[in-house]
């Protein structure tokens, strides 16, 4: 299928779908007249890259764990668990972050609140 069709089933523009393309994500195909193709492996990437995004994956990492599955650095159960036990470990870092933020927040509103009582 060309871009125009690919793009509107896999949900990117096709600015992005060109830029995955560029970095690596998509087979760089062209039609005999030269258009850009793309087949079934195509939508299957356009998969993983939406599967990695919702677990919170950068781009670049979903990149790293499709090379090196790719690849055979890393068999496929292997390699996600590696991923998703280091994601695990930057999600909860993240959450360790948060909530001293609310903790500052949730002692400067009440100080806030005190600072303010009419009685």
């Amino acid at each position: 299928m060309q871009i125009g069709e690919f793009s509107k089933k896999v949900g990117l523009t096709q600015d992005t779908v060109r830029y995955y393309e560029k970095i690596g994500f998509f087979s760089k195909r062209r039609s005999t007249n030269g258009y850009r193709t793309y087949g079934d492996s195509d939508l299957k990437d356009a998969e993983f890259i939406a599967c990695g995004k919702s677990m919170g994956f950068t781009l670049k990492e979903t990149l790293d764990i499709a090379r090196e599955w790719e690849g055979g650095k890393l068999s496929p159960k292997p390699a996600r668990i590696e991923s998703l036990m280091s994601k695990i470990k930057q999600v909860e870092a993240e959450i360790a972050r948060l909530r001293k933020i609310k903790k500052t927040v949730s002692l400067k509103l009440k100080a806030f609140d005190l600072e303010n009582e009419i009685c």
